[in-house]
C-alpha cells in the first residue's frame, strides 16, 4: 500500500496541476472517452486467464499460463484497432479518435500495455513481489505526469494527456518486461499444454472475461451518453471527478485486492470465508462511509480555487459520484471472492443487468428532464443499487460454497 500511496499522490497532485495550468474539461473528455474504450478491451485482453496465475502452484504452470495470457493480449490489441474503426461510425464522439492518425495507432497500444500489465500483475503476485509493482506504479505514473506536462508546454493539448499516459505506459512494462525475462528458467513444455490450462480455467473465459467487459462498457457508455447530451464540458468534469475519486479509492483497493485474493485462495471453509468477507466488509463500509460524508463538508468553491475557473461545478459532481463510488469501494475491494465461489457465471447475469439498468438510467432521465446533474443522480441511484445488491448475494453465494475437496 505504501507504494501505491505514493504512485496515486503523484497521480492525484500533478493532474490538479496540469487542470489548473494546461488542460480543461475538453481535454479530459476526450482523455476519459479514449481510455474508457480502451479499458472496455483490457479488462478480457487476456480473456482473464491472467487471473488463474495466482491460483497455480508450481512456477512452470504459473509461467505457462502467463505467456499464454500474453499472446492473447496482442490479439486483444488488434481487435481492439478493428472495433474502433467500425464503431466509430456510429458513435460521434469515437470519430474524434479515429480521425487522428496518432490516437488511431496508439490505441492498440494501449490496450496492450495495460494488458501485459494486468498479466505482469497476477505473475508478480504470484512471486509475492509487491514491493516491485508499487516501484513500477511509482515510475508509471511519474513518468506519465512528465509526459503530459511536456506535451502541454509544446502546445499539444488537445490530446497530450493521451500521449503523456502512454509514454508512462510504455516504461512501466519495460520494467515489467525485463524483470520477467532476468534469471528465467526454461518452461517444461508438452504438446496440449495450453489447451489443458484453457480447459482447466475455462470459468474465467465464458464467465468472468465477459463480466469484465460489460463492466468496462458501464464505464465507457458514463462519459460516452454524458458527452452526447450534455457536452464536452460537463463529461470532462464528470470524468475528472471519476479521475480524482478513483484515486482515492485506488490507494486501498489495489493494494488490498491484490492480497486479500492470495488469502482467499488458500481459505475451504464456509464458515471462515463468511467471517471473512465480513470483517473486511464491515471495516471497508466504514472508511467509504466516512469519505463519502467528508466529501459532503467541502466548499463548492473550491474547485474554482485549485483547479481554476473552467472546472466550475466539479466538486458538485464529485460529491454526487462519491456515493456510489463509495458502495462500489467496498464491492469491488472484495470482488475476488466470487471466482473463490465459482460464481463467475452468476456474475455474468448480474452485470447484463447492470448495463441495461446504467443505459437506461441515463437515456430516461434525459429524455423526461434533460437536465445534466439529474441525469447523474439517476446514474448514482442506478450504480448504488446494483453494488448494494451484489454484496447482499454474496452472502447467499458463500452459504451455498462448497470446498473442492467436497466438489
Amino acid at each position: 500500500m505504501t507504494g501505491n500511496v505514493i504512485a496515486q499522490m503523484i497521480s492525484l497532485l500533478g493532474l490538479i496541476y496540469i487542470q489548473r495550468y494546461y488542460y480543461g474539461p475538453e481535454e479530459f473528455a476526450n482523455f476519459k472517452l479514449f481510455y474508457e474504450f480502451a479499458a472496455i478491451f483490457v479488462g478480457i485482453s487476456a480473456l482473464k486467464l491472467e487471473t488463474g496465475i495466482v491460483l497455480e502452484k508450481n512456477e512452470n504452470a504459473a509461467r505457462l499460463l502467463t505467456n499464454l495470457s500474453l499472446k492473447l493480449v496482442l490479439i486483444t490489441g488488434l481487435i481492439s484497432f478493428i472495433t474502433l474503426i467500425a464503431y466509430s461510425q456510429f458513435d460521434s464522439n469515437l470519430m474524434k479518435v479515429t480521425n487522428n492518425i496518432y490516437l488511431l495507432i496508439l490505441l492498440p497500444v494501449t490496450v496492450i500495455c495495460l494488458g501485459f500489465t494486468q498479466v505482469f500483475n497476477s505473475w508478480f503476485t504470484w512471486k509475492n513481489s509487491f514491493k516491485l509493482m508499487s516501484v513500477n506504479k511509482v515510475s508509471q505514473n511519474s513518468t506519465s505526469l512528465f509526459g503530459q506536462v511536456v506535451f502541454a508546454i509544446s502546445n499539444i493539448k488537445s490530446f497530450g494527456l493521451i500521449y503523456g499516459r502512454t509514454i508512462g505506459l510504455l516504461v512501466s512494462n519495460l520494467i515489467f518486461f525485463f524483470k520477467y525475462l532476468k534469471n528465467r528458467p526454461a518452461i517444461q513444455k508438452e504438446k496440449g499444454d495450453e489447451k489443458r490450462m484453457i480447459v482447466k480455467h475455462n470459468k474465467f473465459i465464458y464467465f468472468t472475461s465477459p463480466s469484465v467487459l460489460l463492466g468496462g462498457v458501464v464505464n465507457f457508455l458514463l462519459i460516452d451518453l454524458f458527452m452526447k447530451y450534455y457536452g464536452d464540458d460537463f463529461s470532462g468534469k464528470i470524468g475528472s471527478a471519476y479521475h480524482y475519486l478513483g484515486v482515492s479509492i485506488a490507494v486501498i483497493t489495489t493494494s488490498f485486492a491484490q492480497v486479500y485474493y492470495s488469502k482467499l485462495s488458500t481459505i475451504e471453509s464456509k464458515e471462515e470465508l463468511r467471517k471473512n468477507y465480513t470483517f473486511w466488509f464491515l471495516r471497508l463500509f466504514l472508511i467509504a462511509v466516512i469519505g463519502v460524508i467528508i466529501m459532503q463538508f467541502i466548499p463548492n468553491t473550491w474547485d474554482e480555487l485549485i483547479l481554476g475557473k473552467a472546472w466550475n461545478g466539479t466538486l458538485e459532481v464529485m460529491k454526487i459520484m462519491s456515493i456510489w463510488m463509495g458502495i462500489m469501494f467496498v464491492s469491488s475491494s472484495l470482488s475476488y471472492i466470487y471466482i473463490k465461489l465459482g460464481r463467475q457465471k452468476e456474475m455474468l447475469l448480474f452485470n447484463c443487468l447492470h448495463i441495461i439498468l446504467v443505459y437506461f438510467s441515463i437515456s430516461y432521465s434525459h429524455d423526461m428532464y434533460n437536465n445534466n446533474f439529474t441525469s447523474l443522480w439517476w446514474f448514482t441511484f442506478t450504480q448504488s443499487f446494483f453494488y448494494l445488491l451484489i454484496m447482499v448475494v454474496t452472502y447467499i453465494f458463500i452459504g451455498k460454497f462448497k470446498p473442492e475437496t467436497t466438489k
